[in-house]
């Protein structure tokens, strides 16, 4: 790393001035009375286990063997077990990266201690060096893991450690607030960087400054967890992030960094390996045109492209924003990256005469890319947009089984940036994002039993669950993941899936029988495809907003003929839902007509992105849905 000049600056932050606070002075194995004494948090009584703190120290220093500027996290964890359920707690990962030639991090100073009463006594048992060890975890990340000893129920286990690190323009954020509740977390920065940086807050409202300079600390967090269908967890957890706004010279003169997207997408362009895709006159794609650009329309031809890189190219399964080989080279070994295949595609593009560009993507599990302050980090995925006509079309030649114009439910992520001179910018990866699906299920009165099949049509998303599916199973000749789908009150048999090669769109059949109790009285359950197995929103409300990969359209039609000898005692009642603001529709429809029973099912999710305020209609809505399609209808044996 580059040696800076100066060694004095002060750290500049938009703190808040509220409460002061003096740094948390805790020592380890000093363990208070009022810690021992807490059996449950007051503000969430059921927790399993509680924070009583976490605290890091923050400091920039040169390294005296090498010279380089360095930063160091020296943190300090104290922990109440309440219950069985807490035990996890002291198991305990530490990441940290080390990549060839590039950053340098550490884990070192690991110190770790239980502490139980027993028999009135109070015990402390130490983490030994030998329990301590480290656990690859491929693409340079490193673990350094251990289990505290002899946990149980009132147990308080701690530890603490001190992590270096290189990588000094990417400051660490510090989270307040964890999956169980936290009565204190406190941040402190030391002096003497030469590097300033910003901070943002996430939750500001949980956060306050200390008594002393560059502390931040709070107090009583509610714990934060997982919940269906919701965003990237630690964006919505309280938090400081950073970001480097500049370094001050030698002379004292501060020189900002211009960290904007403008000078992002510049730097990036600057780049020979991001910018092939403008290369023009590529010798290694001049035969792939010529040879595999096919079709009379635009359209056609792009599609014949896309389709030579998804089939010829495979995807080694790492996902990345930035390629690390020239296209050639991704040509000849027929492997790559994410976006060393979605580079090549651009390019190819482009040199075939088509507007194409690489868009630089965030996937679910790495969190919203914030749309202020650019990070190269917060990119971990790469697509291609073509435009062809006035039509835009995002596109991944990553995936064996993604048809073209659609694109992994992971990579769906809020917006992704558009890399080239002229046209940069952000592009909505939600848009117009839908599972589809058009069933017609049809049944007969056949000895004894209904019988019937099921013919359905799948398309957009509702065609790529099934192809990954089928995808990733063993058996590629099986299709028994069709069955999945089916009401368990019904045998399902002679699964067929057809997949037509240039959409990818998919149809399906299914044999399908019910034996009733043959009585006076024959209660059917129609709902044959339900909707929902269960409903994913079972809690009357929620933290975190609902963010959903794709809207939902589903269609099924069900014919039931009249059995002989039977007439029809009660049918379901038909009922139209509408969500507030056109978010969802329900119609159910049931009718008697020329001796059959039909139902008319019509199912839709327009809106992915939904608040807590807005939650519970949402919640109402899909539960409505599954108890008006969990109807019988009821035949009566003539007299």
């Amino acid at each position: 790393m580059k040696r800076f000049s100066i060694i004095l600056i002060i750290f500049i932050s938009p703190l808040l001035l509220l409460a002061q606070k003096k740094p948390n002075k805790a020592k380890m194995g000093k363990i208070t009375q009022a810690e021992w004494d807490l059996n449950e948090v007051p503000f969430e009584k059921d927790a399993p286990a509680v924070v009583l703190f976490d605290k890091a120290f923050t400091e920039f220093k040169y390294n005296g063997g090498n010279g380089d500027l360095e930063y160091y996290v020296k943190r300090h964890v104290r922990i109440k077990v309440l219950n069985k359920e807490g035990y996890d707690k002291a198991n305990v990962s530490i990441p940290y990266f080390v990549s060839a030639g590039g950053v340098k991090e550490s884990i070192t100073g690991l110190k770790g201690m239980t502490h139980n009463i027993e028999n009135g006594e109070k015990i402390s048992v130490k983490l030994k060096k030998d329990d301590i060890f480290t656990e690859e975890g491929g693409g340079g990340w490193k673990y350094r893991k251990f289990a505290l000893p002899k946990v149980k129920e009132g147990s308080i286990i701690e530890y603490e450690y001190r992590f270096s690190s290189d990588y000094i323009s990417k400051l660490d954020n510090w989270y307040f607030q964890t999956d169980i509740p936290t009565l204190y977390s406190e941040w402190r920065f030391g002096e003497g960087s030469p590097l300033e940086f910003g901070t943002r807050f996430v939750k500001p409202e949980y956060v306050k400054s200390g008594a002393v300079k560059n502390m931040v600390y709070a107090e009583n967090l509610p714990s934060i967890n997982e919940e269906p269908f919701g965003p990237y967890l630690k964006d919505h957890t309280c938090q400081i992030t950073f970001n480097l706004r500049g370094y001050y010279s030698s002379s004292g003169k501060f020189n900002p960094l211009d960290m904007t997207y403008k000078t992002f997408n510049e730097n990036q362009l600057k780049n020979p390996l991001m910018t092939q895709h403008l290369e023009k006159d590529n010798k290694a794609l001049e035969p792939i045109i010529e040879n595999h650009m096919g079709g009379s329309t635009d359209l056609e031809k792009v599609q014949s492209l896309f389709e030579y890189v998804r089939t010829n190219v495979t995807w080694n399964e790492v996902m990345d924003a930035y390629p690390d080989r020239k296209i050639e080279k991704v040509l000849k070994e027929k492997n790559g990256t994410s976006a060393e295949i979605n580079m090549l595609l651009s390019a190819l593009l482009r040199q075939a005469g088509f507007k194409a560009y690489p868009i630089l993507c965030s996937t679910r599990d790495n969190g919203t890319p914030n749309q202020i302050v650019p990070k190269t980090w917060a990119f971990n995925s790469m697509i291609c947009q073509v435009i062809v006509g006035d039509k835009e079309y995002l596109i991944d030649a990553s995936s064996p089984v993604l048809p073209f114009g659609l694109l992994r439910s992971d990579n769906r992520n809020g917006k992704g940036w558009k890399l080239d001179a002229l046209a940069k910018g952000w592009v909505d990866l939600k848009e117009n994002a839908v599972e589809k699906r058009i069933s017609q299920v049809k049944m007969k009165w056949e000895d004894g039993q209904f019988k019937g099949n099921i013919k359905a049509k799948h398309t957009a998303y509702g065609a790529v669950g099934l192809l990954v599916k089928k995808y990733s199973q063993k058996d590629s000749d099986s299709n028994d993941f069709l069955l999945e789908s089916i009401n368990e009150s019904w045998n399902a048999s002679s699964p067929t899936l057809k997949v037509d090669d240039k959409t990818l769109n998919c149809s399906s059949t299914l044999q399908i029988s019910h034996t009733p109790e043959e009585e006076e009285m024959i209660y059917l359950d129609a709902n044959v495809i339900p909707l929902f197995e269960e409903n994913p929103f079972t809690e009357e409300s929620r933290t975190l907003p609902v963010d959903l990969p794709y809207g939902m359209d589903e269609r099924i039609v069900t014919f039931i003929d009249i059995p002989e000898g039977y007439a029809v005692e009660s049918m379901p009642e038909s009922k139209n839902f509408i969500l507030q603001g056109k978010a969802g529709k329900l119609i159910y429809s049931v009718k008697e007509f020329n001796g059959q029973v039909q139902i008319n099912l019509s199912f839709k999710i327009n809106q992915l992105n939904f608040t807590v305020e807005e939650y519970p209609a949402l919640r109402e809505f899909i539960q409505l849905a599954i108890e008006t399609t969990e109807q019988v209808v009821v035949f009566k044996k003539n007299q």
